[in-house]
């Protein structure tokens, strides 16, 4: 069983005023940003073969907003401000999950993406420059099986699963002057579910990956390197519970 669709649509984000602005100094008017505008064309496929085993779903889009709220810093000012600028992103997304006899299910996830900016009246932001926290491909895997399992009396279903998580390199602004590095990261679970009863235990990020979840760029040192401030992913977490 095969489905098409496709869709054209058109929404609006609402406009506002810097949370933070140099004008309140002076007690002039806080500056303020325009509503964005964003036509989006969207149009894939979801599948369904083998008995329902296995199912697959893709897709390909491009937006294209006018006025996309993008934060830029100002050395200026040394202010963090919301300015309009015009962007475009496209790309794909695919999806499959199989269910394999007789308990196990395996999924997948594909997602590519190109940003632009098409147009800005900031004369540090260039037309072509990439879109910032915007990463270029993600990836996501995971394998869970299931069984039942009866413990003290109660019936129940042990699962166990593994996920990878992948995240591709993206930029932090809209001048381009700070890429973070990709990074991937497994997960797992063990658990066993009675309905009334749950017992779990867990380990994110098992091999203790150190990366950059984001950034924030705030300023040159004296050599005109950049100067910013990142936020660290999470480290391994191991847990239990009931």
């Amino acid at each position: 069983k095969v489905t098409l669709f496709g869709s054209l649509a058109r929404g609006a984000k609402s406009g506002g005023f810097q949370l933070a602005d140099s004008d309140l100094q002076s007690g002039a008017a806080v500056s303020s940003f325009e509503t964005a505008f964003t036509n989006t064309v969207e149009a894939g496929f979801r599948a369904s073969v083998f008995d329902d085993r296995l199912g697959l779903s893709g897709s390909l889009f491009f937006n294209d907003t006018k006025d996309e709220h993008v934060q830029v810093f100002d050395f200026a000012t040394f202010q963090s401000v919301i300015e309009n600028i015009d962007t475009a992103t496209y790309g794909l997304e695919l999806e499959a999950a199989f269910q394999a006899p007789p308990n196990l299910r395996l999924e997948g996830a594909l997602a590519l993406l190109e940003t632009d900016i098409t147009s800005s009246d900031d004369p540090t932001v260039a037309t072509g420059n990439e879109v910032p926290f915007a990463p270029d491909m993600s990836v996501s895997l995971a394998a869970q099986y299931e069984d039942d399992l009866r413990i003290a009396g109660l019936d129940g279903v042990f699962s166990a699963r593994v996920e990878y998580q992948f995240v591709g390199g993206r930029t932090v602004d809209p001048q381009n002057r700070l890429d973070l590095d990709s990074y991937g990261i497994f997960d797992l679970r063990i658990g066993w579910d009675a309905g009334d009863v749950e017992v779990f235990g867990f380990v994110d990020n098992v091999f203790d990956n150190r990366f950059a979840d984001s950034a924030f760029v705030f300023g040159a040192d004296p050599t005109g390197g950049v100067v910013a401030v990142a936020t660290p992913g999470a480290p391994r977490r191991i847990g239990i519970g009931v």
